[in-house]
Order: structure tokens, then sequence, then C-alpha cells
């Protein structure tokens, strides 16, 4: 097949790229017009844009069946392209596998060229002629893999569509090419919905592979500039001699994927055969396969079908791979990111016809339900494992306040700091632990900037004290107080690993739990004894309250509305200096929750503790009355009395490190002994058995 006319060469490029870069690109500029997704009528008359007329009957199946093809092929690339470059061993191994993608399309493309299928004739030049082609096209194919490996599939496919943009500036930068006026808007509409989805999309994220991190937004960037400059590029070079894109991409890909080998001694380190688990070679085979596929299937739909019905299917791929990404993420996906990607897929499809609009809009609606169950409840994407929903932190602050006191919520809250920065790798599994043995549970992840948040609206009586404490650990430990007074839920340190789903530990002691939204619309639950229970867990080997090990604050659970979670908070005002040492222990830590119990215990009955804590934040702040009721009826709020239950050692904490010297179990500073495997060995957590297990990295 030999195709002369602009339009043609540059759907044919745009086909094989995706199967290079794992994403279906956006339509560039040529000399004539801006490609944003939509067509001029005359477009429909002319010859040398439609392919010649077929046999309808012969050829509608088959073009049914290619367009299927490359659909799911591209849609398959992208995830299997992404599960391989997000796994350590080949994360680092960009110029590898992208050799490896171009040796697929020049195997492909030189199959495609021979007789027997005779799809193209073949038109040699030296790669000398094309070396600067070449470079360009290693770099950002690189580039694009890079981003894939660091951003999330939804930020990675929509910053593609800045090739549109990116194209034109260059053209007129570079060529004086002009600018449709009607092209502003979309272009306007799509930089400004990546640019939200950019932003919004790298707030932190307890699972750092489901989130865009600064690193891949400049990869993403890059990836499209190099690839402007490509485009401009491959434009000059189809004039200059006079081949088309597949012949000309024949000459290329054999040519970079030399170039590339030569320099991976050089700047990556390949990972060992053994240490690579069997399944990423599978999936590695399947990368390649789904290249040959689009290449193949990309052909035959430009040849039957030509390049306008192509990009529609670019654009429904686009859809597919955004929604998908959707569904699939662990990450949360916030309102203004919806609106981000809205927006871009908007001005991809601008002025195309309304009804391409509105398939394109309904797909991601229909994603939008599922993420949101807003759809049935118990709709599970296949192969999907389940966790604990993500809510984010100021989503949950506009929420109203339960009135339940004696049921716990399913809420996970967890903190991590400073904002906009990711866990470690440890972290980030430990973190999945807790959301995968809790799969109907909600995920809270709060940091300094919503921790600020939650004291400035709910108690702004503490907000100077808080303000004042002089380190962020300090702020982080006593406003773990503060989730479980406001909303209730369980609470546990980063470092803590959850080894069980953790709902029996509750009802053996006769309290009860139910969803965020459930409780919230059916009002309050009545228990037997209508008692509000809060829980933590003891942790020394000795027994008693007394110590910086006895009775850490790193796990704690409660109904909302408990009064013993402001008394760390009073303590906080009212001694400034903690127990006069300037520990952490001692002012916010598990020292001062120690002497809080401790006082718990032995000053107060039933629900005096309530009288006490209300009464004492009101002479600071006249008519606060969170779960406190009217002035002088503080004891007739909520339970009928209220307890605070401490679990035994080797259920909460079963490693202590301040009695265990086991040097396994130990993960604070860079400590090269520690295995949580052994350790959990060493421990035997089946045999109480554990409910969760703590590893103290002391990470503050």
């Amino acid at each position: 097949m030999v195709v002369a006319a602009p339009e043609w060469k540059e759907e044919e490029r745009r086909g094989l790229l995706d199967s290079v870069t794992g994403s279906p690109t956006s339509p560039p500029l040529d000399e004539v017009k801006l490609e944003l997704g939509y067509y001029a009528a005359d477009d429909e008359k002319r010859v040398d844009v439609l392919p010649q007329e077929r046999d309808p009957k012969s050829g509608s199946i088959r073009l049914v069946v290619w367009m299927t093809v490359n659909i799911i092929a591209t849609v398959a690339i992208v995830f299997t392209n992404k599960s391989i470059l997000s796994n350590a061993s080949f994360r680092h191994s960009q110029v590898s596998f992208a050799a490896y993608h171009f040796t697929i399309t020049g195997l492909t493309l030189w199959l495609a060229s021979r007789p027997f299928c005779g799809w193209f004739e073949p038109k040699h030049v030296s790669p000398y002629r094309i070396l600067h082609l070449v470079a360009a096209m290693c770099i950002q194919v690189i580039f694009q893999n890079l981003a894939l490996a660091y951003s999330s599939v939804i930020f990675h496919q929509l910053a593609r569509l800045l090739l549109t943009p990116a194209t034109a500036l260059l053209n007129y930068t570079l060529f004086q090419s002009s600018i449709p006026k009607a092209a502003f808007l979309p272009l306007v509409l799509l930089c400004a919905g990546v640019g939200i989805v950019s932003y919004f999309d790298s707030l932190p994220s307890a699972h750092g592979n489901d989130t865009t991190t600064p690193e891949g937004i400049f990869f993403a960037l890059s990836g499209v500039c190099a690839s402007a400059l490509y485009t401009v590029l491959v434009g000059r070079y189809h004039k200059k001699l006079e081949m088309s894109s597949m012949q000309l991409l024949l000459n290329q890909a054999p040519a970079s994927a030399a170039v590339l080998l030569c320099v991976v001694p050089w700047m990556e380190t390949f990972p060992e055969v053994s240490s690579v688990p069997g399944s990423l070679w599978v999936s590695i085979l399947a990368s390649g396969i789904f290249a040959c596929l689009v290449n193949l299937s990309q052909f035959y739909i430009i040849d039957a079908a030509g390049p306008v019905t192509s990009t529609v299917i670019g654009q429904l791929k686009t859809c597919i791979i955004v929604g998908l990404g959707w569904v699939l993420s662990d990450h949360e996906i916030m309102r203004q990111s919806i609106a981000g990607i809205l927006m871009a897929l908007a001005g991809m499809s601008f002025r195309r016809r309304f009804q391409l609009t509105f398939i394109l809009t309904s797909t991601i609606a229909f994603f939008y339900l599922f993420h949101l169950n807003i759809l049935p409840t118990d709709y599970e994407a296949p192969f999907k494992p389940r966790y604990a929903r993500t809510l984010s932190a100021r989503d949950l602050l506009s929420r109203p306040l339960s009135q339940d006191l004696t049921t716990i919520p399913k809420i996970i809250h967890q903190t991590w700091f400073p904002a906009g920065t990711n866990m470690s790798e440890d972290a980030q599994a430990w973190v999945q632990t807790m959301r995968s043995y809790n799969p109907d549970w909600e995920y809270v992840l709060w940091d300094d900037e919503t921790n600020r948040m939650l004291v400035e609206e709910y108690f702004p009586w503490f907000l100077t004290d808080y303000n004042r404490l002089p380190k962020e650990i300090h702020r982080a430990d006593v406003v773990r107080n503060l989730y479980m007074y406001l909303f209730g839920g369980m609470y546990a340190d980063v470092d803590t690993e959850a080894l069980r789903p953790v709902e029996p530990l509750f009802t053996g002691h006769a309290t009860s739990l139910a969803k965020h939204t459930q409780i919230l619309s059916s009002g309050p639950r009545k228990t037997p004894d209508n008692t509000q229970r809060g829980f933590v867990g003891h942790m020394a080997h000795k027994e008693g309250l007394d110590g910086p090990g006895a009775v850490p604050n790193g796990w704690m659970a409660s109904p909302p509305g408990h009064p013993f979670w402001l008394l760390p908070v009073i303590h906080v005002i009212d001694n400034p200096n903690g127990n006069g040492d300037g520990s952490v222990e001692g002012l916010t830590g598990p020292g001062a929750l120690g002497d809080m119990l401790h006082k718990y215990y032995e000053n107060f009955t039933d629900s005096s503790v309530r009288v006490h804590v209300c009464q004492t934040v009101r002479r600071w702040s006249p008519g606060w009355g969170l779960y406190c009721g009217p002035e002088g009826e503080e004891a007739e709020v909520g339970a009928r009395a209220d307890k605070m239950v401490v679990l035994p050692r080797q259920q909460i904490y079963p490693y202590s490190w301040a009695d265990d010297k086991y040097p396994a179990c130990l993960a604070a500073w860079g400590n090269p002994e520690f295995d949580p495997e052994e350790c959990k060995r060493w421990i035997d957590v089946e045999e109480w058995p554990s409910y969760f297990i703590t590893y103290c990295t002391h990470s503050w």
C-alpha cells in the first residue's frame, strides 16, 4: 500500500507510535490546519483523504474485527507496560524496554512489507540521513516510558493530548504556521484540563504506584516536547525522502533499536534474570504481541476506513483507557481531577459531531458512577484486589458529624507529612495490608495541611497551642486524638502491618461497626448496654500503664465523641513542657497517653469524664459544644457510660521495641537485619492471634 496524502501518512505514524509508546497519541498539526479531533466538511469530499470504495459485505465484518483488535490491543499495551515499568526490576530499564519495542516494531513492518503481505513496498535509506530523526524518536519514547513508570495511567494518557498544542506552538515558532481561531478554545480547554489533573493527581497517596510524582510530570511534559519535535521532523523527512510513514518507520525502528542497545551498557544495569518473576516475563512477551497487533490493525483501519475513522477510534481508546485507569486505580480521583479530565476530553473532541462528544462524555460518566459506588455496591472490577476505598481528608471534613456514639465507623485514619511527599515502599506495603484486610472500610490519609484544617474548623480553642508545638511529630501525635473524638474509626501508624481483618477484635468486646455513610443516613443505633468503648493496645511486657513503652499511641479505635480523647489535648494545653524532660513521648506520645489513662481510671467514673472535659474546654471557648450538649447537661449526651479498653499486647503490639531486642523486627535507623517475615515467625503471630504488628521505623 503506497499512500501519498499527508493526512494518511500522519495517521500511519500515529498508529505505529501507539505500539511503541503504549498510548494513543493526539493528532498533530500539518501545514494546512490543526487536526484537533475534528475535521472540515470538505474533507469528506476529497479523494485523497478517503480510501477507495470496497465491497461493504466482504469488508465490513473484517473492519469491525480489526477495529476491535486495535482497541483491545492498545488498551492492553498501556496497562501491561504500566505494570512492567512500575516493577522494581524494570523501573530503571527504560532504554532496554524501548529497544525491545523498536525491535518488535521493525519486525512487524518488515513482515508487512514482504510480498506475501503486500501492505506496502519497502524503500531503504542510509541510516546517516535519518540520524536526527532516530535520535528524536529514541528520546521521546524513553521519556514516555519514564512518564508511564512515574505517573498514573490517567495523567499519562491525558498528558499525551498536549502533543497537539505543543506541535502547533512549535510549527508556529519554527515555520510561522498559523493556528486557526477555532482551535484556540479547544486548546485552552485541553491545556487547562491537563494542568488541573497534573496538580491534583500528584497529591500524596498511600499507594505510590497509583499517584503521579513530580518526576512523572517532568517526564510526561518532556516527552510531549520531544514528540512535538519528532512530529515536525517527520513531516519534513516525508517530503525530503519522498517516503510514506511506514517506509520511513521501517528504516527508523531498526536504527533506533541499534542505537539504544549500544548505550544500554553505559546507562542501565539489567536485572538478574533469576530475580525477575516469571509473570513479568510473560507480561513483557505480551507487550510485544500487543505491539504487533496494534501495528497491523492500524494499517488495516487506515487503508479500509481512512484517517477520520482512525481519529475517532483513537479518541475512543483515550476515553476507555482513562475510564479503566479510573476504575482500577487505588488512588483517589478527586472532584477537581474529574473536572480536569472532562475539560481535556472536551478539548480533544471539540466541534466533532455531537454524537461523538456525547459518547465520550457518557463513557467517562459511566466509569465515574462505578468509581463512586453510585451503581450497585457489589460491583468489583475483574482481576482487581479489593481495598478500602480512598476518601480525602477534605471530603471527610465536609461530611456531617455522626450522632451514633456507640458504633465504630469503618474509617481507617493514617497521617503522613509533610504534605506532597510520598511514603517509603515499605510503608506503602504496610498501608496496603490495612486496606486489603478491611476492604469495606474507607481510608483517609491526613497530612500537616489537613490536620491544621481540622483543628481550625472544629477545635479553634486549641489552634494557638497546636501551632506552638515545637515539632510536626507533636502535632501528628496530638491530632490523632481529635480524629477519634470527631469522627471515630481506627487510627494506625504507617509502620503498622495488618495481619487479619479487624472486625472480630471489636465484636468480641460488644462493639458494633458500620460504614460511615450508613451511620450518617440511619442515625444512632441502640446497643444492649449503651456503652461507648474506646480501644488502645498494651505493648510492654510488664503490666501497668507506666513508662513510654506501656501503651503506645500508634494504634487506637473508637466511636465518635468518646470524651477520653480530649484528655491528651487538655494535657498539652495545661502542660506545654510535658513531663519536663523535653521528650516527645512525655508531651504528646505514649508517656502522655499512659498518664491520661491513669487519670481516666482513677479520677472518673461512667460519664463524669465528659462533664470534666466539656466544662474545661468551655472555660476557654464558651458555647463550644461538640458532643457536649447544653451547658450543665453534659452527662446526658450520647451513651449511658464510656469505657477505655486496653487490649493485650499480643493482639496489637506483639513486638515491643521497649523490651524485645530481636533485630529482625526493628525497622528504624536503616537496620540491615530488619526482616518482617522472620520477625513474624519469631513472634508466632498466629498463636493468639495477633491483629497487627508495628515495626517502629521512628521516621520522625
